[in-house]
């Protein structure tokens, strides 16, 4: 067997510069050489995305100065996204990132919300996250380690792809990694199914033991050596259009992202610190492309001709290592920016593929395991975004069309369970934790028939009169928090 002593990534966004240095770093000691054929733009990726907490730690390990990139990508912060519309023509909800109130006698803090939604005494959920209170009033600081409070929530940031791109492409050339220029033409394959090498145009050749497919939704190269059929989610997951566009800045930009609900789709925007970005996802059998670009213009005041277009077909590789390739980015799973977890499914995917990086050619084992495991990570990734519209109230035939379907198992015993209980059950190799699915289930009004008899007990002497300082507190330390737009510019 040859040890793997050279990967090849094959791509040009975040996705692939992400994935290059990744590699580089972790096994620097062991001499690892590591390519990006860079493709040049594929189109897939919005003109911006919002991104998961998860981000600043993947940072971090790169040795990556959060100020530096934030600085020089012109981000801005993310405490939150606001959901607009999704129940009604004016209801509107957050999901911030970071703890819920607080833990009562072992019991979390949502379940004390649910009870007191089940008595008909339904209370502000957001009153007890000073990330949520600091979201809406327009404020930002970074966590603080000296008290419980300060340090109970987390952020995330709004990114330009394309800066995004650059600034990693540049980090992982100061780490090492090697790029090359090229159109690929052909994926040639040993007698043994593995990738040999890949033919450019020119005449140009690239060879590695391993190569990572980061190539966008065409995926060049794991669709030749995987003729497995991709699992469809269209049926769950209907829309299949996404257009985004640079915009205006937004004076005084809170540290949210926004969404919302259309008759045909959902509209988004975030800040930027010197633009911003919008973007509408729909359903093209409802809405047709000019009528959407129609909306994006008129929503965002931008220009037609500035309108990045993509097709999309939402669903998963079933199998994401195969031979000497894996799928990372498109390659590997297409889905709906909703719940901002692009880069983070990467990450994921990165992460495990660096636990089980082959020692030889002979990967069957650690294949195996790899595309369980990553497997598991897309279907929850999968089932969160769909539970936003399990949940909605519309009655468009739009989101009535969205609601169609039955869920997939596991999601309907998640719900089934929660309506019965109040207890949100998680899997193995969940996306989002037990807090991102309360944040989401209490904001959308989707409240269980009882809670389980020993949140019962803990809970039953418990009422809002006694966290009245838990509320002033998150409160007062939001107020002290500067303007988010000041602190991008001040401490970015």
């Amino acid at each position: 067997m040859t040890a793997v002593q050279r990967v090849l990534v094959v791509g040009s966004d975040s996705h692939a510069w992400l994935a290059a240095a990744a590699l580089k770093r972790a096994f620097h000691r062991r001499g690892l050489d590591v390519c990006v054929l860079d493709l040049g733009a594929t189109g897939d990726a919005p003109v911006a995305r919002w991104t998961l907490p998860s981000l600043l730690g993947m940072l971090s390990l790169l040795g990556i100065k959060e100020t530096d990139f934030v600085r020089r990508t012109d981000a801005t912060f993310k405490l939150a996204t606001e959901h607009r519309g999704w129940q009604s023509a004016t209801s509107r909800f957050l999901h911030a990132h970071g703890e819920l109130g607080i833990e009562l006698a072992g019991v979390p803090f949502y379940r004390y919300l649910l009870q007191q939604a089940v008595r008909r005494s339904k209370e502000r959920h957001e009153l007890y996250s000073l990330a949520a209170m600091a979201a809406r009033s327009g404020r930002f600081a970074r966590p603080m380690s000296h008290s419980r409070l300060t340090s109970s929530f987390t952020y995330a940031l709004h990114v330009p792809e394309a800066s995004c791109a650059a600034y990693l492409r540049e980090h992982a050339e100061r780490l090492g990694v090697r790029r090359i220029e090229g159109r690929l033409e052909h994926v040639a394959l040993a007698p043994s199914g593995d990738i040999d090498e890949l033919i450019l145009a020119n005449a140009g050749r690239a060879k590695a033991d391993f190569y990572v497919d980061c190539s966008g939704r065409a995926g060049r190269l794991i669709g030749r050596v995987c003729d497995a059929p991709r699992d469809d989610w269209s049926a769950w997951l209907p829309n299949d259009r996404m257009l985004s566009a640079a915009a205006a800045p937004i004076d005084d930009a809170r540290a949210v992202t926004e969404t919302i609900a259309q008759e045909t789709g959902w509209l988004w925007r975030l800040p930027l610190a010197r633009s911003s970005a919008v973007g509408f996802v729909y359903n093209s059998a409802f809405l047709s492309d000019e009528a959407a670009i129609e909306r994006l213009v008129s929503f965002g005041a931008v220009r037609s001709e500035d309108v990045s277009r993509t097709v999309l077909s939402q669903g998963r590789r079933q199998r994401f290592w195969e031979r000497n390739c894996v799928a990372l980015g498109e390659a590997a799973l297409e889905i709906e920016p909703l719940a901002g977890a692009s880069l983070h499914f990467t990450q994921l995917g990165i992460a495990t593929f660096i636990e089980m990086f082959p020692i030889a050619r002979d990967t069957r084992l650690e294949t195996i395991e790899y595309n369980r495991t990553v497997g598991e990570y897309a279907d929850s990734l999968r089932d969160f975004t769909i539970a936003h519209y399990m949940t909605s109230a519309r009655s468009d035939a739009y989101w009535a069309a969205a609601r169609a379907a039955a869920p997939p198992l596991r999601l309907q015993h998640k719900m089934d369970l929660y309506a019965a209980t109040g207890r949100i059950e998680l899997l193995d190799n969940e996306v989002f934790d037990e807090t991102d699915w309360a944040w989401l289930l209490l904001g959308s009004g989707a409240f269980p028939d009882r809670i389980g008899l020993h949140s019962q007990s803990t809970l039953s002497n418990l009422r809002s009169g006694d966290l009245v300082g838990l509320r002033e507190s998150i409160e007062r330390l939001a107020a002290t928090m500067p303007r988010h737009m000041d602190f991008v510019r001040q401490h970015g």
